[in-house]
């Protein structure tokens, strides 16, 4: 039996949330190249306060001194048993019509969207039916 490498589900990360579709739906969106959808870390400050640490139960504490350290935070996307986001209604040009789960703010997604689609007028609608859209290249 085989497999249709665009019916895999594929998870690509925006800033401030995800949105998880087919691949095929994904290259039609976005391009063939999704790579060029990588999205770069983004460095995080991390502020420690003093506190005490006991290393052994009944034994005496000792005090952490307070510290900073930076990293670099990558996009994460939630997993569980259940599909995280909320399903949306892809309508492309042609008038087909794709689910697409988006997590995070919806007006993020669009402006992902916008600025990274390779289609011209597509737009989606939210579960609650809210329109979204049309998108077309951008022209940048």
């Amino acid at each position: 039996m085989a497999l249709d490498p665009l019916a895999r589900d594929v998870t690509i990360p925006f800033p401030g949330g995800n949105c998880n579709c087919t691949r095929g739906l994904a290259e039609t969106l976005f391009g063939a190249d999704l790579g060029a959808l990588e999205s770069n870390p983004v460095p995080t400050n991390v502020s420690v306060r003093s506190h005490q640490r006991v290393r052994v139960i009944g034994q005496p504490a000792t005090t952490v001194g307070a510290h900073n350290y930076t990293y670099d935070k990558y996009p994460t996307a939630l997993s569980g048993l259940a599909e995280g986001g909320q399903p949306c209604l892809v309508t492309l040009n042609d008038g087909s019509s794709w689910t697409i789960r988006v997590s995070g703010p919806l007006n993020e997604f669009a402006t992902f969207l916008r600025d990274n689609t390779t289609q011209t007028g597509i737009f989606f609608t939210s579960q609650r039916g809210t329109k979204y859209g049309p998108f077309t290249v951008n022209q940048n």
